[in-house]
């Protein structure tokens, strides 16, 4: 919550006019993902398993289905420059 943000039935609508959803990049992905309103925001956590790979592929495939996208990349998964090129 934003400290700008009331804390009264009028801050937690605000809050809920415009959520941002946060989904791992696994399997199930896609079927979470037709479960949002056209145009929601996004936030895709990198999975440790997964690796950047399955980020980077989510993040494309949910952009191009019209969704604003975060992607959550911890610096601990980047190695070289060879992600920041995809």
């Amino acid at each position: 919550m934003s400290l700008d943000t009331p804390t009264t039935a009028d801050g937690a609508r605000a809050l809920l006019a415009d959520p941002r959803f946060e989904l791992m990049p696994f399997d199930s992905f896609g079927d979470q993902m037709a479960h949002l309103p056209d145009g929601a925001t996004i936030a895709i956590t990198t999975s440790p398993t997964l690796g950047l790979g399955a980020t980077i592929d989510w993040t494309e495939k949910a952009a191009a289905a019209g969704y604003e996208i975060v992607p959550h990349i911890a610096a601990r998964y980047v190695e070289d420059d060879d992600p920041l090129d995809e």
